[in-house]
C-alpha cells in the first residue's frame, strides 16, 4: 500500500501582527525561557502504518552441472509437417527497450509481503506468501491482488497455483507463491530459445547449421514440423527453434538439447547460469524466474534482433486455451502441459503492456480457471490503466 505524504496537514501561516503579539506575550509570561520547544504536528486524518521493504529475493545459481531433461510429453493438435513450406517470421520489433527503460526509471519501487491461502489437494489448506511492488504514481495494485485472491478462494477447490503479474510501464507487480517450483514442461522452450538467440547474436552459434534427427534419442509424442520425421532427417537450428515455439515441438526441442549436451556443458546448466534459474536440478522452474525471463525478452537490453523473432513466434503460437483464451489483443505467450502441470507465460500488448504468468499443478478445472484469471487481469489493466 502506498501512503501519500501529502495527506499530512500543514499548519496555517500566521500574520505578521499575530506573530509579534505572540512574541510579546511569551516575553512577558516566560521570561526565563531562552530556548523554543519543538512542537510535533500530527495529521487529523489518522491512517494505518504499513511496513514497506525493498524486494531483494534472488534464486540461487546451481553449483553443479547435471544432465538435461526433456520438456515432457504433451497433448498435441495437428500441425504442419517438416515437408510443408513454412515462412520464416520476420524480425518486427514491438515496443523498444529504450522506451521501456525510460518509463521504468520514473517510478520508485517498494515491496510489501502478506499471505494468501489456497485450497490444496484433498482438504488441506496451503498458505503461501504474496508480494506487492508498488509505484507511487499509479493505481494501487493491491486492488488487483485482492481480486485475484478472492477469485482463487472462490474457484480453486483442489490443486496448487502460483502467479506473477508485472505492469511493464510502472513496474508494479504482484506475485503469489513466487518461488514454488513446478515441472517447467514446455515453458522451458522460452529460455531455451533465448539462450540460443543470445549465442547467435554474439556470433558464437550458427542458426543455419543443420541438426540430424536421431529417433532413438529424440523421439517424443509431439506436433510440429518434426512430427512424422524419418530417422536421419535434418533441419536447421532456426527451423527447430521456430517449431519449438509455434507448435511446442518436443522432437525439435530434444534435438536442440542433444546438440548442447554434446558440448562441454549441457543446455540446462547453461540456461541456469545465464538466467539465474534452477532448471538443471529437477527440470523445474518457478513464476519468479519465468517473469524475469519475459521482462528481459520485452526490454531486450542488448538490442538482440532475434528476440523480436522469438516474440513473433510466441504471438503466432497455435495454442490459445489458457490465460489468452478470452483475450482479443496481441499476446506473446508459451504454454506448458505435462503430468498434471498446466502453465501459461504471457506478455499482453495492451496500451500499457503487462506480464501475467500462472504455473499450476493438479488444478481442478484449470481450462476454465486460467482463462477467467486471464480475463480478470486484462479487465483490471485496461480499466485502471486505460
Amino acid at each position: 500500500m502506498y501512503v501519500d505524504p501529502t495527506f499530512i496537514q500543514k499548519p496555517g501561516t500566521a500574520t505578521k501582527a499575530s506573530c509579534l503579539l505572540l512574541c510579546l506575550c511569551l516575553a512577558v509570561i516566560l521570561p526565563g525561557m531562552s530556548a523554543c520547544s519543538r512542537v510535533t504536528l500530527k495529521p487529523t486524518d489518522e491512517r494505518t502504518a504499513v511496513s514497506l521493504t525493498t524486494d531483494t529475493s534472488e534464486t540461487a545459481t546451481p553449483s553443479s552441472q547435471t544432465s538435461d531433461c526433456s520438456s515432457g510429453s504433451e497433448t498435441w493438435e495437428p500441425a504442419a509437417s517438416l515437408s510443408q513450406t513454412t515462412q520464416e517470421p520476420a524480425a518486427s520489433p514491438e515496443p523498444t527497450a529504450a522506451a521501456t527503460t525510460s518509463k521504468a526509471a520514473e517510478h520508485s519501487r517498494t515491496t510489501t509481503t502478506g499471505q494468501a491461502t489456497l485450497a490444496s489437494e484433498g482438504s488441506t489448506d496451503q498458505t503461501g506468501t504474496d508480494e506487492l511492488t508498488l509505484a507511487t504514481d499509479q493505481p494501487d495494485v493491491t486492488e488487483l491482488a485482492d481480486q485475484i485472491n478472492s477469485f482463487i478462494a472462490e474457484n480453486v477447490s483442489q490443486g496448487e497455483l502460483s502467479l506473477a503479474y508485472v505492469d511493464l510501464d510502472s513496474e508494479q507487480s504482484y506475485m503469489l507463491n513466487a518461488t514454488e517450483s513446478y515441472k517447467a514442461a514446455s515453458t522451458i522452450k522460452v529460455p531455451m530459445s533465448m539462450y540460443c538467440y543470445d549465442q547467435a547474436f554474439k556470433g558464437e552459434l550458427d542458426l543455419n547449421m543443420t541438426l540430424t534427427y536421431d529417433q532413438a534419442e529424440d523421439y517424443e509424442a509431439t506436433g510440429g514440423l518434426m512430427s512424422g520425421a524419418a530417422d536421419g532427417q535434418t533441419a536447421t537450428l532456426q527451423t527447430l527453434l521456430h517449431s519449438a515455439i509455434l507448435y511446442s515441438d518436443n522432437i525439435a526441442t530434444n534435438m536442440i538439447f542433444r546438440y548442447w549436451r554434446q558440448t562441454s556443458e549441457s543446455l540446462s546448466y547453461r540456461m541456469d547460469q545465464a538466467f539465474d534459474m534452477h532448471y538443471s536440478e529437477d527440470s523445474e522452474m518457478n513464476v519468479e524466474e519465468a517473469c524475469r525471463l519475459l521482462e528481459r525478452l520485452y526490454e531486450n537490453p542488448d538490442d538482440n534482433p532475434y528476440y523480436d523473432v522469438l516474440l513473433t513466434d510466441m504471438k503466432n503460437s497455435d495454442w490459445n486455451r489458457y490465460l489468452t483464451a478470452e483475450l482479443s489483443v496481441s499476446v506473446a505467450h508459451k504454454y506448458g502441459l505435462f503430468d498434471g502441470n498446466q502453465h501459461d507465460v504471457t506478455l499482453v500488448y495492451t496500451p500499457h503492456p503487462y506480464i501475467l504468468i500462472v504455473y499450476s499443478r493438479n488444478l481442478s478445472g484449470a481450462e476454465q480457471i486460467l482463462p477467467q484469471l486471464g480475463l480478470l487481469v486484462y479487465n483490471w489493466q485496461t480499466e485502471t490503466r486505460g
